[in-house]
This record gives C-alpha cells, structure tokens and sequence, in this order.
C-alpha cells in the first residue's frame, strides 16, 4: 500500500501527554508506535552516522541536539563502530542540561519545572536505556549549553517564509545555535549539523 503523507499533530502541553495522544492515534490506526529512545531509533541514528561517512569519509566532527539521548547514542554507535574519530559533540539549552548531567552523574537528572525550556527539549533520558547510556559514555567528545538568546536567534534563521510549512525540530535550533555561537575548534573544519530532535 501507498505511503501515508507525513503529518504533524500537536498534542499536550508535555512529553508525556503527547505520547499518550500517540499511543491512542496508533492504536485508532492499527499503526505501530516506535519509542524514541529505543533500540530502533538507536538503530537508524546510527545508520545516519554511517551514510555520511559513506558521503565524507574525511568526516571532523557531528553535531546534534541532546534532547534523550538517543540520537546521540545512535550516532555515537555509528561513529564509533566505523571506526571514526570524528568529534560527536551535544548541545543542550542551559536552562535544560539533563543529558550532560545524566551522564556525569550516572543516573537519569529530571529537568526542574521551573526550567525555562520547550517542553519538547526537556526530554529526559530514559533509566530503562542501559545501552545508551554504555554508548554515550565512550562515544561522546563534548557538551555545549546554549543560551536562551542564542536558541531564539537560531529559530529566526530557520523561520521559513511560508506560513503554512511545518516548523523545524525544536532540536534543529538547538543545534544550529550552538554551530553559529561555538568556537568551530569545538566541532572542526567538516562538521555535519543534525536537523533532527526534540
């Protein structure tokens, strides 16, 4: 059968709410959900990791937004079994550091409610994710935070000039904001910025 047209829906006015709406929209469907920060997702992040070594092997460095930690994991996974040395760098809004925090503590750090941060960048990492948390911890290079500024300047780059065109990822602000305000030592020369997250 054809495929169905992608679509955005807005639901909840938290993470959780929104995947509760999920699960009944796959279940009215007959669809089936895919966890975020499960295996499968790991999975494909690392598939992307490998597609862009395929397109540039001299590779410097990956960037993407920390969110769960599972794009983060998938990339590392990718990088790392290519056998890379590319720099895989996160970034997180200061307000919502919770996956530099998980890792530096070694237990999942829940984002306070009185965080200034989009409910979409508040994701926390999951404690039932051994293996991302394994693939992170020896996979990872660096952590930036960006600032609440620095996140707003980045949405304006990314407006887009038609009205009715879906939004980006919140994560894709994320980390174009870190690109355009970090040190590109941080990164190197040939960095790719993942669109993705949140």
């Amino acid at each position: 059968r054809a495929a169905a047209k992608p679509q955005g829906i807005r639901s909840g006015r938290s993470l959780a709410e929104a995947r509760t709406a999920a699960d009944r929209l796959a279940h009215r469907d007959g669809l089936r959900l895919l966890d975020p920060a499960g295996p499968a997702a790991i999975a494909g992040s690392a598939t992307l990791a490998l597609d862009c070594l395929g397109h540039w092997p001299e590779l410097d460095g990956m960037l993407a937004p920390a969110c769960s930690g599972a794009l983060c994991a998938g990339l590392a996974l990718g990088l790392r079994g290519a056998g890379s040395a590319a720099r895989l760098c996160a970034a997180s809004l200061k307000a919502a550091p919770a996956l530099r925090r998980t890792l530096e503590g070694a237990a999942p750090v829940a984002i306070p409610p009185e965080a200034e941060a989009p409910w979409p960048l508040r994701a926390m990492p999951t404690p039932e994710a051994p293996a991302a948390f394994h693939l992170l911890s020896r996979g990872m290079n660096a952590f930036t935070d960006v600032s609440a500024a620095e996140y707003g300047a980045a949405q304006a780059v990314l407006a887009a000039p038609d009205p009715d065109a879906p939004p980006p990822a919140p994560g894709t602000a994320l980390a174009l904001a870190a690109l355009l305000h970090r040190d590109p030592a941080l990164f190197g020369s040939k960095v790719v910025l993942v669109a993705s997250g949140g």
